[in-house]
């Protein structure tokens, strides 16, 4: 029977991976179309939206090898 943490952690995960990877490509979003890029500034929304992405990511692998490493030790 699966882990309910283990999914719940992994699903967070993969959430988070998924905000970053739309945060990234809404910055390269110009370079996809034909029209020249504009004059602006990157976005600093998306960049703080990727960081906090990237942070939460480190934090639930963080907390699924420590789950794995003392819920799952015996089973190993």
């Amino acid at each position: 029977m699966p882990c309910l943490v283990c999914e719940s952690l992994h699903r967070e995960h993969s959430r988070a991976c998924e905000e970053e990877a739309k945060a990234i490509l809404e910055q390269y979003k110009p370079l996809f179309h034909d029209c020249p890029a504009p004059a602006s500034a990157p976005d600093q929304n998306l960049d703080d939206v990727i960081l906090v992405s990237r942070k939460r990511q480190l934090k639930l692998a963080s907390e699924l090898n420590e789950h794995v490493a003392l819920a799952h030790a015996a089973v190993a």
